[in-house]
């Protein structure tokens, strides 16, 4: 089977791709955080040590400086597009075959299905996580050839035999 997709790269896209990318960093640390949360807040009302709510401060603080670093990240994605394409946003043009191929206006490769770490949905793309903190952005309505329902069947069956492996 073979999907042929067309993304343009607009700030929006930017930030829908790259956020859930941080998403995805995030969730397996929130689950530490939320734990640690309970356990301070625990241990403060069965000990009435109320001064320990300030330890509460902690994970609060470090879910904000991720969420900032998150913005940045948009940010810098940002002014590195406006560098290197300064006609305007470029289209990544993405065919997913036997492997996935995508080329942009300035660059062309090919990435193989073993590096694919995991495969993401959200309101308007699909985000293919690879390694190398590298992601690949499908636009849902960007598909020439198959759905994009069909594409993450394929993708995630993909990645399901890999994790099988």
């Amino acid at each position: 089977m073979k999907f042929v997709n067309e993304c343009v790269y607009t700030p929006d896209v930017v930030a829908e791709a790259i956020g859930a990318w941080w998403d995805r960093r995030l969730k397996a640390d929130i689950w530490k955080f939320i734990l640690g949360f309970i356990l301070i807040l625990a241990g403060s009302l069965l000990l009435q040590n109320y001064y320990l709510l300030l330890l509460e401060l902690f994970p609060l603080t470090v879910i904000l400086l991720y969420k900032r670093k998150g913005r940045q990240s948009v940010q810098n994605e940002m002014d590195r597009l406006k560098m290197v394409f300064r006609e305007g946003p470029p289209v990544y043009h993405v065919e997913i075959g036997e492997d996935i191929h995508y080329k942009t206006p300035k660059s062309e490769n090919r990435v193989l299905f073993s590096e694919l770490l995991d495969v993401r949905e959200t309101k308007n793309l699909i985000v293919l996580f690879l390694k190398g903190s590298q992601t690949l952005t499908l636009s849902k309505e960007g598909f020439r050839e198959g759905t994009w329902t069909e594409c993450m069947e394929y993708l995630k069956a993909r990645t399901a035999k890999k994790k099988r492996v």
